[in-house]
């Protein structure tokens, strides 16, 4: 029974939990009711039925169903971690409809009920320190309050037997200018820092539902392949940004080896490629999917440096970046300098500043970014055994010698340089490309073939039949740093090669050569005359690549590069 009424008034700064606590202190009753200004009753026996639970000796706390006036779910208990931080699952969902597992029908507890109507006994408020004033003034407080209720050893309960109509916080909008904005960034930072590991593992909530999504669903973008609780290998998740070569080499490849050799358990982000936004996990799934690293190449996007950091603030995964390019001296040509932002620099420092370590592909890679993160891999490419080790790929199928390359968009500049070249050679050879091939050279190409995906892409390219295979690169300081994956794949499929004498390309069975049409000329001609020579050259080139370039000899390589030495230590460490 309400024996009174007292109006309080408050002239201090807008501090939601100090007014709520000020409040408390004058309270006389038993039980305490927190109740937004914009609400409204629709049961006169709401508050009886509120109650009826809160009177149990193990219930600290009880939430009602809110309802937008269509009858529709605004708030049936709170799931920690949802939308980043705690959110209302059925939300939009009629009230009368049973929802996931009818939990939309029964009264249950939860980990958290929305502070628009909450009630709580007056003793157990003041036992748990009443609401958090400093950290959670503005919001936060409620999730704070039923968290520490919950760590005094009792229940926090919803109920659907009780409804009011909510009209979705019209007080607290009313004070939202910037400075509020600020204090609510401020209050999820702080729930972040003290409850991440309840936000991670709602007891409430299936771990294998989403976390993003207000119906209630399966997880599918943010699933791991790993059970949290049995922890037998190194987990590593990781960010291919792409379902091209880059994805596949750097971060694909050598994840899938190093499962299939069961020395790791390994999941993938959802790619950017094909999206209208790149998916990154929040800080709850993060802190639930526990990985051991979180392995990401090329997350230059201003979501992806944001979220490193909090990553880094707030978990113990470790961090480790990958980039297989100069990001800082694009080819003009490419095409690439176009697509990226011009702040390329800032960016790179910014995303390093916040990961543990650095993976590249060559030496000179390391020695371009030494300056922006101590601890740098240098892991080459290699290739995969059940990929390339046993293509076949035939020679002297032609008229004549057939002579080709393959590539993408990017070598455009590199193509310009060997126009001559096929000029002279048109009526000797057979020329074929097959993935990009600039228009000025279309009428001296005798077989074009389009790209394929990657999956494809081996056996497509080993369909090509060429008897040899040219690999030019322009003289510049982005194709300095580049990898010889190019001649790791021609020397797969048996193809002797005629290269630009550049760095990447040293130090291998092709042929080098200055970038001067005469002496491409002259090389491929020699080649081209002597057929048991130039098959030799790529038996050669073969050998080379079997012998020092797969990758499954140096997955141990790739261990070491991927996790912290606190890891390996724990979880590789010998039995007995």
């Amino acid at each position: 029974m309400i024996l009174g009424q007292r109006l309080l008034h408050d002239d201090a700064p807008f501090n939601y939990s100090a007014i709520c606590n000020r409040a408390a202190q004058q309270a006389q009753g038993d039980f305490l009711l927190f109740l937004d200004s914009d609400t409204m009753v629709v049961l006169s026996n709401w508050l009886e039925r509120l109650l009826a639970q809160a009177l149990r000796p193990q219930v600290g706390v009880v939430g009602p169903r809110l309802i937008y006036t269509s009858e529709r779910i605004e708030s049936a208990g709170l799931v920690l971690g949802m939308g980043g931080d705690a959110g209302s699952p059925f939300v939009g969902i009629s009230m009368r409809e049973d929802g996931y597992m009818g939990r939309l029908q029964v009264a249950q507890e939860y980990s958290a009920v929305s502070g628009s109507c909450l009630l709580i006994r007056h003793e157990l408020f003041d036992q748990v320190g009443g609401l958090d004033e400093q950290h959670f003034g503005v919001r936060y407080s409620d999730v704070d309050l039923c968290l520490k209720v919950k760590a005094a050893g009792y229940k926090v309960i919803w109920t659907p037997f009780a409804s009011l109509v909510h009209f979705g916080r019209q007080t607290i909008h009313s004070y939202a200018d910037n400075s509020f904005v600020k204090m609510v960034a401020r209050s999820q930072e702080a729930l972040v820092s003290r409850h991440l590991p309840a936000l991670a593992n709602d007891p409430a909530f299936n771990p294998n539902l989403s976390l993003l999504h207000k119906e209630v669903q399966p997880e599918t973008e943010m699933d791991v392949t790993w059970e949290a609780a049995f922890h037998p290998r190194p987990r590593v998740w990781a960010y291919p940004v792409n379902s091209g070569g880059g994805g596949e080499y750097r971060v694909r490849a050598p994840l899938r080896a190093l499962e299939q050799a069961a020395l790791a358990q390994i999941s993938l982000l959802p790619n950017s490629e094909g999206r209208e936004r790149t998916r990154v996990p929040s800080l709850p799934e993060m802190a639930r999917a526990a990985p051991d690293s979180l392995f990401v190449l090329h997350g230059i996007n201003d979501l992806m440096i944001r979220w490193l950091d909090l990553y880094r603030k707030y978990t113990d995964t470790f961090l480790v970046f990958s980039l297989d390019d100069n990001l800082f001296h694009l080819p003009q040509k490419g095409g690439q300098k176009n697509r990226l932002p011009s702040d390329m620099r800032k960016r790179v420092r910014r995303a390093l500043k916040h990961c543990h370590r650095l993976i590249v592909t060559t030496e000179p890679l390391r020695e371009v970014y030494q300056d922006f993160i101590e601890d740098i891999w240098v892991m080459p490419n290699r290739l995969e055994t059940q990929r390339w080790g046993s293509l076949e790929s035939k020679r002297g199928q032609g008229k004549k010698p057939r002579v080709g390359w393959a590539g993408a968009a990017q070598h455009r500049g590199d193509l310009e340089l060997i126009r001559p070249v096929m000029e002279a050679l048109q009526d000797e050879v057979e020329w074929v490309f097959m993935g990009m091939c600039p228009t000025p050279l279309r009428p001296l190409v005798d077989e074009y073939h389009d790209g394929v995906p990657f999956v494809d892409y081996p056996q497509k390219l080993a369909s090509l039949n060429l008897d040899l295979a040219i690999a030019p690169l322009e003289h510049n300081k982005f194709n300095e740093g580049k990898s010889n994956l190019r001649l790791l794949e021609y020397g797969a499929l048996g193809w002797p090669v005629i290269c630009s004498d550049v760095e990447p390309y040293r130090n291998s069975p092709a042929t080098c050569l200055p970038n001067k049409p005469g002496a491409w000329e002259k090389a491929i001609r020699e080649r081209i005359h002597e057929p048991d020579a130039l098959a030799d050259e790529g038996d050669r080139m073969r050998a080379w690549v079997r012998e020092n370039h797969m990758l499954e000899d140096h997955l141990e390589e790739w261990m070491q590069a991927l996790f912290s030495d606190e890891v390996l230590r724990q979880l590789l460490k010998p039995a007995g």
